[in-house]
């Protein structure tokens, strides 16, 4: 199990992904203000390889692994919602994976671990 300080947990909405020419994938999350200090804990995985897995609706049983990103960007608007994106190759993730994250309103649950 990871430690305390390498895992990071962050509950909020996803914001999209695309897949660029040369394999490189973004995954874009959206934290609200009342996640902000959560989410900005990702900023310790700044130049480090994060593996990733979504629970939606909090649901353990809807647990759906990403894959390995590093963080790409993080945005804090003049609301303090927070947008993080995340990168990574095609070789690192589950691109499959990322259909399951596109129900309606629903809230996304990130667990990152600092590899």
């Amino acid at each position: 199990m990871a430690e305390e300080k390498d895992l990071i947990v962050a509950t909020g909405y996803f914001d999209g992904h695309n897949i660029k020419g040369n394999m490189d994938i973004t995954f874009k999350m959206s934290f609200p203000e009342g996640d902000l200090p959560n989410a900005l804990q990702f900023v310790a995985a700044i130049a480090k390889q994060v593996k990733l897995i979504a629970y939606i609706n909090g649901d353990s049983n809807l647990k759906v692994p990403l894959g390995i990103f590093g963080v790409d960007s993080i945005k804090i608007d003049r609301n303090a919602n927070c947008k993080i994106q995340f990168k990574s190759t095609i070789e690192n993730c589950f691109v499959n994976n990322f259909a399951k994250l596109l129900e309606e309103e629903a809230s996304i649950m990130l667990k990152g671990k600092i590899l």
